[in-house]
């Protein structure tokens, strides 16, 4: 006998979203210099680069296309 999961669901404000997306941007920018010293990469790897690159500094609208460009 199949059983039904109990899924319990909350919403978000958009306070808490708009913590949740600066958080992100701030964790980005850090990373920034990182992403800059990989630059010198060839082969897939530095695909991977000139995707996120210009992406570093982003909003939570660029979050998604930068884990899909990688």
């Amino acid at each position: 006998m199949a059983s039904t999961p109990n899924i319990e669901t909350h919403e978000i404000s958009d306070a808490d979203l708009d913590m949740v997306s600066g958080g992100l941007a701030d964790s980005l920018t850090s990373i920034a210099p990182s992403v800059t010293g990989l630059a010198s990469v060839e082969g897939p790897l530095a695909t991977v680069v000139s995707n996120v690159a210009p992406s570093v500094e982003v909003n939570a609208s660029g979050v998604s296309g930068l884990i899909g460009n990688a």
